[in-house]
């Protein structure tokens, strides 16, 4: 993006509709993974995205994605929570996103 000491990260009342917010959402469930995306963010400055996933309110993993998608390992019958955040490039991290939980479904046996 642009100069990091010109950066600003504008925050929003309403994180759904917020550019500079994103939300994660799941858009594929494979057996043992999930695909994530989210809008990206309309600022220039945006250096890249952290995700965060949590599992029973313990923090699982940090990761940093340069995308709008990342696919995270999952088991199935076991909830994740996911939020997202962006960085700029003085790597100024802006607030997290409300949260997003799914349970991969445990397959039923015949």
């Amino acid at each position: 993006g642009g100069d990091p000491e010109s950066c600003i990260i504008m925050i929003y009342d309403t994180p759904s509709t917020s550019p500079t917010i994103p939300v994660p959402g799941y858009t594929d469930i494979s057996f043992n993974s999930v695909m994530l995306s989210w809008n990206s963010s309309a600022e220039q400055c945006i250096d890249h995205y952290n995700i965060t996933v949590t599992r029973n309110n313990m923090n699982l993993a940090d990761m940093i994605s340069d995308t709008t998608s990342y696919v995270y390992p999952i088991d199935r019958g076991v909830e994740y929570c996911f939020t997202v955040s962006v960085v700029d490039g003085a790597n100024r991290r802006g607030p997290d996103s409300m949260s997003q939980c799914l349970t991969a479904e445990v397959p039923e046996v015949p």
